[in-house]
């Protein structure tokens, strides 16, 4: 059954990076959830039942191996622009670039400092990570339709915010040339509702 996780782990390492980074937007901080949720994982292999697949399992360890650390010690988190990734045709284009920037700076600290905890992951989950309400519902412990109100709150919240600190506008303004702003996604959050 170790072998198993292991592979499985191995499998999922960078969708977990990624989810991961979402969570801390940090890189290192990021690093530590990792390697505290495989041993977490590996320590608790027992009680794996097969209920989810090994992804999802890992997931759920991960969101509340965060929430437990979250709850230890509540701070204001900066953002690594720095480490932002870029693709090749913004390489040679100044502006996209700036823009690119600004709007994952937008969407980064709207995630990480104006939406409830709860509403975060639940978005995070759903819109970046594009797991099912079934998978967010086991992967947070709460039922489907709790996810689904989650997730209305969680758009509504961050709509608000955007529009409230005009990041909005310039999102719209901009949208022809932001394809790609968070890094291996689109837009990561659909504003429709």
């Amino acid at each position: 059954m170790k072998e198993e996780l292991t592979e499985a782990f191995l499998k999922n390492q960078a969708y977990l990076k990624r989810l991961a980074y979402r969570f801390t937007a940090h890189s290192e901080k990021a690093n530590d959830l990792i390697q505290e949720t495989y041993l977490k994982a590996l320590n608790h292999i027992s009680y794996f039942r097969g209920e989810a697949n090994f992804k999802t399992w890992l997931t759920k360890i991960l969101v509340n191996t965060y929430f437990s650390k979250q709850r230890k010690r509540k701070q204001h988190v900066s953002i690594e622009l720095e480490r932002i990734a870029f693709s090749g045709n913004y390489i040679n284009n100044p502006e996209r670039i700036v823009v690119k920037r600004e709007l994952q700076w937008c969407v980064q600290h709207v995630l990480n400092h104006h939406l409830q905890e709860r509403y975060r992951i639940a978005l995070v989950l759903r819109e970046i990570n594009n797991l099912s309400y079934d998978e967010i519902a086991y992967s947070m412990g709460v039922s489907v339709d709790v996810v689904r109100s989650l997730i209305y709150r969680s758009k509504k919240s961050f709509r608000k915010h955007l529009v409230k600190t005009g990041c909005y506008l310039f999102v719209k303004e901009y949208s022809c040339i932001c394809d790609g702003i968070v890094d291996d996604a689109s837009f990561p959050i659909s504003l429709d509702m």
